[in-house]
């Protein structure tokens, strides 16, 4: 049985996650990504399930640093959860006498236009996760609110103050299955991931990686930079690619940018999940 890491305690998305994953696998609750993490490098789980991008807030960069610095670690599969941010109270009140806002600092960067809107006034306080928000806010004694999950508010017995907080844009987490296994495969509608460095700033350095991949009509999904953080100016390149390890044409791109990085490694090969939100 698999024994999966992930940011709990249970009701986060990251358990919601895990429960579209695989319900059945032996469940591991962490305080923080980077516990969930940590317990997967150090082989006392199998998996650790954590997202990896948001639409509306972006790269989680945590997960992308530990990507660059665990050479053993694959991305083994990904999923889409469809994010549906409520601000929750334990009592009803008018917006006006929320004195504190508790939540992870993922949807309070995701909701940060309704914050700043119709919550300027509130102090605003990062948790470890939407559920821990609400350990925080019992504790606190303030008049507050928190920002979570409608089914937060079921378990919790909180009132639903505003839904769809986030607006009306499509707000979706990309979260990513890691392991340290070889789960690399070949076959099948496939996504690649892979990041890539320079060991120096030369002009068109970039464009030669890019082009194989235009000339093969290869579509590249995503590109994101990061920094090294060993010399300004120097950045790691994540890139997704749609194709599978098994096409000749994708074994004569990598082969090629391999002359023209420094540092080249594919982050896994797994199936790729359709956006039909």
């Amino acid at each position: 049985m698999r024994k999966i890491s992930f940011l709990g305690p249970e009701g986060t998305y990251s358990a919601f996650a895990l429960n579209k994953y695989d319900s059945e696998a032996s469940r591991v609750p962490c305080r923080t990504f980077s516990e969930a993490l940590g317990l997967l490098e150090s082989g006392k789980v199998t998996d650790s399930i954590v997202p990896i991008e948001n639409s509306l807030h972006g790269s989680i960069v945590e997960v992308l640093d530990f990507l660059i610095e665990t050479p053993s670690v694959k991305i083994k599969n990904e999923l889409l959860i469809k994010i549906d941010n409520c601000l929750l109270s334990k009592s009803k009140m008018e917006l006006s006498e929320i004195e504190v806002l508790f939540s992870h600092p993922q949807p309070l960067g995701q909701c940060k236009d309704y914050i700043n809107q119709n919550l300027s006034h509130a102090r605003l306080v990062a948790s470890l996760s939407t559920m821990s928000a609400i350990e925080d806010l019992e504790n606190s004694g303030l008049k507050g609110a928190v920002i979570g999950p409608k089914w937060a508010a079921e378990q919790n017995k909180l009132n639903i103050l505003e839904e769809k907080i986030d607006g009306d844009l499509n707000n979706i987490t990309r979260f990513v299955i890691l392991s340290k296994k070889d789960s690399i495969e070949s076959t099948g509608n496939k996504k690649i991931s892979i990041v890539f460095s320079f060991d120096k700033d030369s002009p068109g350095s970039l464009f030669e990686v890019l082009r194989p991949f235009a000339i093969r009509k290869i579509n590249l999904t995503k590109i994101e930079s990061r920094p090294t953080r060993k010399q300004l100016g120097r950045y790691y390149f994540f890139i997704d690619i749609e194709g599978n390890l098994s096409n000749p044409e994708m074994k004569k791109v990598l082969d090629e940018i391999l002359n023209y990085t420094s540092e080249l490694k594919i982050l896994g090969s797994y199936p790729k999940v359709n956006y039909d939100f």
